[in-house]
């Protein structure tokens, strides 16, 4: 009877009905079981494309979080590499900043998982308009060198390069500067030098052709003066000739240059001024000879 009625009740329109229900259920459950693996990718880099002519100022978000649901082997294919976040602007860019929203459609993954959701869902892009100019090149340095020596100009080869980027950042670029020298402990010349140009700061959102330069920078001793005024000069005379001489005039004033630390040991006491009046002397008793200082 039991079995007659259960016939009779799958055979009625509402029977049907409830076996289709119930083989649905069953269907989406084992699907669900299949599929149902969630996976979450966070630290994906977010790229953000300008319209042609333009360049992204500030984007709002490096990176984003996507959340995946798919079978155990899609999910396995995911992760911060292989997963890529591509935002385009629209139109002709945004000064003052557009929100774009974030979704499957900006999501690239490898395998069939579907992309459940993207955190952000939005970001606040900024453009502006892209410009390209020749900009002077500026060596930077770091310390000092030794004492006693002295850098001469440096002489940067090419001495300006191509920059581009948002117009309101390579408009206000005065320099670009080369990476640091280091001038501590330096005491020969700079030849030949091939250095790479600063990246950081402002400077990352810019393009610049060529990316190094050649430097040039002369290095020497340094030298200073110093005068000694009214130095008394003496006659040197042969020995044993008896003779007796007077100079004109009785005084000179000698410039000493040099290093720094070897000036500083130098007094007039340490200077010796004299003419030789050695030798055969005129018709007049008259002699001009040179000043001389030891």
């Amino acid at each position: 009877m039991r079995i007659e009625w259960l016939a009779k009740c799958l055979g009625s329109k509402w029977g049907l009905r409830a076996a289709a229900l119930a083989a649905a259920v069953t269907v989406w459950y084992a699907v669900e079981l299949a599929t149902g693996n969630n996976a979450t990718v966070s630290g994906v880099p977010l790229t953000v494309v300008a319209p042609p002519g333009w360049t992204v100022t500030d984007t709002g978000a490096s990176q984003v979080t996507v959340h995946f649901r798919g079978t155990r082997d899609e999910t396995r294919l995911l992760d911060r590499e292989t997963v890529r976040a591509t935002l385009e602007v629209p139109g002709a860019g945004a000064e003052e900043g557009a929100v774009l929203s974030l979704g499957a459609r900006q999501i690239s993954a490898p395998g069939g998982a579907r992309v459940v959701r993207v955190v952000p869902s939005q970001v606040r892009v900024k453009t502006d308009r892209e410009e390209t100019r020749q900009v002077p090149v500026e060596l930077a340095t770091r310390n000092s060198l030794p004492e006693g020596y002295v850098g001469g100009a440096a002489t940067i080869t090419p001495a300006s390069v191509e920059v581009t980027g948002p117009a309101g950042v390579v408009g206000n670029l005065r320099s670009v500067k080369t990476a640091e020298l280091e001038l501590d402990g330096r005491t020969t010349p700079v030849k030949g030098r091939k250095m790479a140009l600063a990246t950081g700061g402002a400077m990352s959102i810019l393009r610049v052709t060529p990316g190094e330069v050649t430097v040039d920078m002369g290095v020497t001793e340094e030298t200073r003066e110093r005068v000694f005024e009214h130095l008394p000069v003496r006659v040197l005379v042969a020995s044993g000739s008896g003779a007796a001489g007077r100079v004109e005039p009785e005084t000179a004033t000698v410039t000493v240059k040099g290093r720094p630390d070897a000036l500083k040991r130098v007094t007039a006491d340490n200077l010796q001024v004299f003419v030789d009046a050695s030798g055969a002397g005129a018709a007049d008793g008259k002699l001009r000879r040179a000043v001389q200082v030891y």
